[in-house]
């Protein structure tokens, strides 16, 4: 017979393997081309961490028996918030990541913003010189006609 754990491993495999299954998808879709480089890498050593931490709390949850095994109990746990604060940490890079892409994304978009602002003021320019000197030189073949 099993001894007293907190959950039945009947319940927590699947639910374990299950979240294994969605963290090795998200891990493969992170390798697309359109995700940069310092994402993938924050949320992939993220989800190593979460790998790690599926089967520490699978153990701690359905396998180790506190009244038996006491210790092995305590140092699981203490594995699992860990990676749970190591994960949380991990998250806050990540975010702070993300505001530096957005912000360095929103500063290339300016600048691109203000070369098309120059480019057509450049236009206006040259416009307003062209029209200019067209009415220059039309108001000097009137003035020699009338003489």
């Amino acid at each position: 017979m099993l001894a007293t754990v907190h959950i039945a491993p009947i319940y927590t495999a699947p639910v374990a393997a299950g979240f294994a299954i969605v963290v090795m998808w998200y891990w493969v879709r992170l390798g697309r081309s359109d995700v940069p480089q310092s994402r993938r890498r924050i949320r992939r050593s993220s989800l190593s961490i979460i790998l790690v931490t599926i089967p520490v709390l699978f153990g701690a949850l359905s396998l180790i028996d506190p009244k038996v095994r006491a210790s092995a109990y305590v140092i699981l746990w203490s594995v699992a918030m860990l990676c749970l604060l190591l994960v949380v940490v991990t998250a806050i890079f990540d975010s702070l990541n993300s505001m530096r892409l957005h912000r360095e994304a929103a500063q290339a978009e300016a600048g691109h913003a203000a070369a098309n602002i120059m480019r057509s003021l450049k236009r206006l320019e040259d416009v307003s010189e062209v029209g200019a000197t067209t009415n220059s030189q039309g108001s000097a073949s009137s003035n020699g006609a009338a003489e």
